[in-house]
């Protein structure tokens, strides 16, 4: 085929027709949802393909549906549908979905049942529930167990927990050196917490030599990405003139912005600095 408009064309117009298996009708609504070139985005269209193709019994598309539709109980009649026939991330999002509604005995077991399958996002999820006793009982070595094991599949939230486990000596013997090098881990893949827990490393020397430029560097990085606590540690770095020069209004201005993100303690600092001009 010459372009994607044609090929799209010979799908509707051949193929879908003589479609059993409502691939096809998958493939037509993968073309409009995503475009690409001659093709322009169609997203109701799309979502009416993946809908012909999901009552087919065509398991992607239950799956892009439960996607779609994401935290509603629309998605959940979708997710199931496809982790009833073994798309074993659907457990994933279902154990997410179920969590978001405080459901954890479900969510546990949903994210477990992805975990099997060595799905690394359930495994950091299955972390989580074991740190902070989410549908099973509270156990640090457990939620170590399950951090690191995701975090060796590249999961960058995980390499961050990891590091957090390794700072503070949850369910492992404390060790700044190895928090350092799981925060960097995490941190070169972009999550924003793990550059906050960088700035936090260089301010204290915790596993580095201390460093106060690179320490506001990090959180300045994380800050701008709309990370709450690194908006916050940047205020304190203005307001004490921590690796850079002081500056009382752009303490604040940044004290604001993790305010706004819910940052009590940047509340509280703004609340000091009301009283001190009152």
């Amino acid at each position: 085929m010459s372009s994607n408009l044609e090929y799209y064309e010979h799908l509707r117009t051949v193929r879908a027709d003589n479609d059993d298996s409502g691939y096809h009708r998958y493939c037509l609504g993968e073309i409009l949802y995503y475009g690409e070139d001659d093709m322009p985005i169609n997203e109701g269209q799309a979502i009416d393909w993946y809908e012909e193709s999901a009552k087919m019994g065509y398991v992607p598309a239950q799956y892009a549906l439960g996607v779609y539709y994401a935290g509603s109980k629309e998605s959940v009649k979708w997710l199931r549908k496809a982790a009833h026939h073994g798309y074993e991330h659907a457990h994933y999002l279902l154990g997410d979905y179920y969590e978001q509604n405080n459901d954890y005995v479900r969510a546990f077991r949903h994210y477990k049942l992805a975990a099997d399958y060595i799905d690394a996002d359930a495994l950091n999820a299955l972390g989580r529930c074991y740190q902070y006793g989410h549908g099973i009982e509270q156990d640090f070595s457990k939620a170590f167990y399950y951090y690191r094991y995701s975090a060796m599949q590249g999961c960058p939230e995980a390499q961050n927990n990891l590091g957090v486990c390794y700072q503070y000596g949850y369910g492992v013997k404390q060790d700044y050196r190895l928090a350092f090098e799981w925060y960097s881990e995490s941190a070169e893949q972009g999550y924003t917490s793990a550059q906050c827990n960088l700035g936090i490393c260089y301010q204290n020397g915790y596993g580095v030599n201390k460093d106060y430029k690179l320490a506001a560097r990090c959180y300045r990085e994380a800050a701008e990405k709309e990370d709450a606590a690194a908006q916050y540690y940047l205020g304190l770095c203005y307001e004490s003139g921590i690796g850079v020069q002081k500056n009382k209004d752009i303490a604040v201005h940044w004290y604001k912005k993790a305010s706004i993100h819910g940052n009590i303690n940047a509340s509280n600092k703004l609340h000091d600095f009301e009283n001190k001009t009152t």
